[in-house]
């Protein structure tokens, strides 16, 4: 039994493909390049929303700032026909 180690085994195992001439060498990577260059991808439009909302953020700190202070100043009102609406809103979409 021939047990073969190091680099002499590999090779016999998977021999090297044969060497380009420097001609055919070059002309392989220019066509490479050329391959890459020319990779394109498009994105649709929902993509792009998607991207757009992605990189905003969720929360309107002006908004919240304003409202924050209206509690502390204890001036936050909000109209008693709004506070039913939503009440009987959720009340009917919650029963079904």
């Amino acid at each position: 039994m021939n047990v073969h180690t190091g680099m002499d085994a590999l090779s016999q195992v998977s021999p090297s493909p044969p060497s380009n001439s420097g001609a055919t060498a070059k002309a392989d990577k220019n066509a490479s390049v050329s391959a890459l260059s020319s990779d394109q991808a498009k994105v649709s439009a929902a993509a792009s929303q998607v991207s757009i909302s992605a990189s905003e953020p969720d929360v309107r700190l002006e908004k919240v700032t304003a409202i924050r202070n209206a509690i502390q100043q204890g001036s936050y009102e909000v109209p008693a026909a709004d506070v039913a609406a939503k009440l009987i809103s959720s009340l009917l979409t919650n029963e079904i």
